[in-house]
């Protein structure tokens, strides 16, 4: 399929959420993480990994005082077929490849998952591994494990109203945030830039930054420039509403005792002919001035539901 409006809308809402929170509410930590090697599954054939006991690491460089790595032991991404997974927060090379036993990284206060599972499904039967911040590891986290603290994105419900005549409409997304926090101030962290982001607008990207591998498509993300760069108002979201709420929820009180939740929504519109599509919507063209393809591609399956 495509890669529709749909996609680039919870794509671009991820992003400005993890810029919001790292950026203006400092969530993360820099840290120097032990390596651990270990057998990759055999999608990575001729491959060997070195995974932290940390799953997601921050790549947005335009994050002051972020350390977003670009590779390690003098092996930068790209040489001896090293990727840099940040989702997974582990380092990808060749067979027969050896890398120092620590990294330096930032890691975020909440990971970060978009999916298609319903809250109730969330709170009820997802199983949870904790950073090590709340559960001591010694041993690299399991590729696409969920792990807390974390913050769950989805859609709840998306219409079109017309806006004008000429076919123009207002594209309505409500998404849905569910937080899981390891105590209260961040907690209320999270509620202030949910809360603060009212009325706010922000750029619309084709995509996630990440490709197939989990690394940088093109060697670098600032999100920064990205608000600097774009001023065309076809190219925004505006946020019309958001609420967001803590709740007291027994069974997760008992099962997960280091766990708080808050829930909130956010509404989302844009403005468009919907009859014409979203070819408007490209990349903006200071990536072409470095010579860097001036699309992405939707490959790392943003909408696909976490699986245990």
């Amino acid at each position: 399929m495509d890669n529709i409006l749909d996609h680039k809308v919870i794509s671009s809402f991820k992003e400005y959420l993890s810029y919001k929170l790292l950026q203006e509410r400092q969530a993360y930590t820099n840290k120097t993480l032990p390596l651990y090697q270990y057998t990759p599954n055999r999608r990575f054939l001729g491959k060997q990994t070195y995974g932290s006991p940390y799953s997601q690491w921050v790549y947005d460089s335009s994050v002051s005082g972020a350390q977003v790595p670009t590779g390690v032991s003098g092996l930068s991404r790209g040489q001896s077929g090293m990727s840099i997974d940040f989702k997974n927060g582990r380092l990808i090379v060749n067979s027969g490849v050896s890398v120092s036993a620590t990294i330096n990284v930032s890691v975020p206060d909440f990971n970060i998952y978009v999916t298609t599972t319903s809250v109730q499904k969330i709170l009820l039967e997802k199983k949870f591994l904790y950073a090590p911040d709340l559960l001591a590891a010694n041993q690299p986290i399991s590729p696409d494990a969920i792990v807390a603290p974390c913050i769950f994105i989805s859609y709840v419900n998306t219409v079109n109203d017309l806006h004008s005549l000429g076919g123009v409409d207002e594209s309505k997304f409500t998404m849905q945030v569910v937080v899981f926090a390891d105590n209260m101030q961040k907690l209320l962290g999270v509620q202030r830039v949910i809360r603060d982001i009212n009325r706010q607008v922000f750029p619309i990207i084709p995509s996630t930054p990440l490709n197939e591998l989990n690394d940088l498509k093109y060697d670098y993300w600032d999100y920064r420039m990205l608000l600097d760069y774009i001023d065309d108002p076809d190219n925004f979201l505006y946020v019309n509403k958001t609420t967001f709420r803590i709740l007291d929820l027994d069974y997760i009180n008992q099962e997960h005792p280091n766990i708080i939740v808050g829930m909130g929504s956010v509404d989302l519109s844009v403005y468009r002919q919907s009859s014409i599509g979203d070819e408007g919507l490209d990349f903006p063209t200071i990536y072409q001035e470095e010579e860097i393809p001036s699309l992405y591609t939707f490959s790392d399956g943003a909408l696909a539901e976490i699986t245990e």
